[in-house]
């Protein structure tokens, strides 16, 4: 992730995190924030904590870790599963398009 992300916006995307309203590319963003800023760390974990209704209160820091390792393992898969998606789905146009302008200089040139 080449853009950084500042304390206000990392603020901002914790709440929209929680209300699972952030974009997975946003998502990791934060993440990558979080490892860097221990002031933003420590607010996703305050609201991880009265997200999780502060079950297991003693195991925080290690939820909290555990929660974002997951979500960003989870991220990954799904954007690369959305890109192999893709790339099929262009070869598929590119087949169809080829098949076209064969079936066309095949009908020009007989």
């Amino acid at each position: 992730m080449s853009e950084t992300l500042d304390c206000k916006t990392a603020e901002n995307d914790i709440t929209a995190y929680f209300n699972d309203t952030l974009r997975d590319e946003d998502t990791l963003k934060l993440f990558d924030h979080l490892n860097e800023c221990p002031s933003c760390m420590e607010e996703f974990t305050i609201q991880h904590l009265v997200s999780m209704s502060l079950n297991d209160a003693d195991d925080d820091d290690m939820d909290t870790k555990n929660e974002i390792a997951l979500r960003r393992k989870e991220i990954l898969r799904r954007l690369s599963v959305k890109d192999v998606a893709q790339r099929f789905y262009l070869g598929i146009v590119f087949f169809g398009v080829t098949i076209f302008f064969m079936a066309a200089l095949t009908v020009a040139f007989y």
